[in-house]
């Protein structure tokens, strides 16, 4: 089945999530399982709109926000990705899930001090991945990366990559944990593969938050989040 994957990039508020925490959560039943996966946002050629720059080959990965949608409780779930890379988040084992979509802000001053504003960078992307959750296990949900191309060479186009190293989560599972052992290491893994669309459309957008704005970013009259911005956890 082939996933539906659109990106938009727009200015946006993001808000209140859960950060991956260092130590794995621990089940409440056997039944419990573990959806646990790595994400990144990949600038390869850099990206230019107007004076604003990113150098080639950046990055964003720890605190880039995941959203996830439970189907089965039609409930909105945020998640933090860690310093790692990876994110966490612990199921019942029996909910379907989806995957719908990221989102990054990067803030920094103009002109050396914070009361000339803050120059905002704005970064959101919907992509749709179905979770196939299954009791009792690690749900592996791949190395994912969004990856966005230069405008400014005649391309608009972003697209998502998956890679699967098992090892590489036995590792972070067997590092989070102060005794080196925890229920989740005599668990079984099962990655949770989709198929890809080809592209993605979107932007970057870059703007200026009022100094009466001080500390808040601007929503865009026409822009509505994907998902209800008062449900996420």
């Amino acid at each position: 089945m082939r996933t539906a994957c659109l990106g938009f990039i727009l200015s946006t508020i993001l808000i209140a999530c859960v950060a991956s925490p260092s130590t794995l959560p621990e089940p409440e039943k056997h039944s419990d399982s573990l959806l646990i996966g790595a994400f990144k946002i990949k600038f390869p050629e850099g990206y230019r709109i107007d004076t604003f720059r990113l150098a080639e080959g950046t990055s964003f990965s720890e605190e880039v926000r995941l959203y996830f949608r439970n189907i089965t409780r039609d409930e909105y779930i945020c998640v933090e990705v860690g310093e790692s890379g990876f994110y966490n988040l612990l199921s019942n084992g029996r909910d379907d899930f989806l995957l719908t979509g990221f989102a990054y802000t990067r803030k920094r001053s103009i002109g050396g001090r914070s009361t000339y504003g803050k120059l905002v960078t704005a970064i959101w992307g919907e992509i749709n991945i179905p979770i196939h959750n299954i009791p009792g296990s690690v749900v592996y949900l791949g190395h994912i990366s969004f990856v966005f191309f230069n405008p400014q060479k005649g391309r608009k186009v972003q697209k998502l990559e998956a890679d699967y190293d098992g090892r590489a989560v036995w590792r972070y599972i067997h590092n989070s944990e102060e005794q080196k052992l925890c229920w989740w290491m005599a668990c079984r893994m099962v990655e949770n593969s989709f198929e890809i669309a080809d592209t993605y459309n979107g932007e970057v957008r870059v703007f200026i938050s009022a100094r009466s704005d001080y500390g808040r970013l601007y929503i865009e009259p026409f822009f509505k989040m994907p998902w209800p911005s008062g449900t996420p956890h």
